[in-house]
């Protein structure tokens, strides 16, 4: 994963309190989503407008079918 991040940021937010991820395509946001739901447990939601259909995965940068069986 590459840019700026601190961990700092989210460590106390509850453990209920949605996250939201937001930036360009592949600025790294689904490798961010999924350290988050292995650290600290939870479901990730995407809501891309181009990934809501399961079988159109050549539409969008997706992650793989290995990293999506990682989070809920």
């Amino acid at each position: 994963m590459t840019g700026e991040f601190s961990w700092a940021a989210i460590e106390n937010v509850p453990r209920h309190t949605p996250i939201l991820i937001v930036g360009p395509t592949a600025s790294g946001k689904s490798a961010l989503a999924l350290e988050c739901a292995d650290r600290f447990g939870g479901t990730i939601i995407n809501a891309d407008a181009l990934q809501v259909f399961e079988n159109w995965r050549v539409l969008s940068a997706r992650p793989d079918v290995s990293d999506e069986a990682r989070a809920k």
